[in-house]
């Protein structure tokens, strides 16, 4: 058994032959995903990510974890938590 066992589905920024976080990528992620965009969440500890997700259209969630910042030019994400347990609490507050 490895470790690619335990997902459903594995994506690879190969697809679409741009890193993160250029829009295509999480775009890609939707598509495969069968939904939109702003059907998506991107929870991260490093803003770049969490920003290019929301440039593509997605939400943004941030852990904010010891010496992790948004950055001045980057949008802020509706959803900031000091770790991924507080971000988690936010998200499904805001679901219900």
């Amino acid at each position: 058994m490895s470790l690619g066992d335990f997902f459903e589905q594995i994506m690879s920024v190969e697809g679409v032959r741009r890193f993160k976080p250029a829009a295509e990528v999480y775009r890609m992620a939707a598509d495969r995903l069968g939904v939109a965009p702003a059907g998506m969440r991107m929870v991260a500890a490093h803003n770049w990510d969490i920003t290019g997700a929301m440039r593509a259209g997605c939400a943004g969630a941030f852990v904010a974890r010891p010496g992790m910042v948004i950055g001045l030019l980057d949008e802020t994400p509706d959803i900031i938590g000091g770790d991924l347990n507080e971000v988690v609490d936010k998200i499904l507050v805001m679901e219900r």
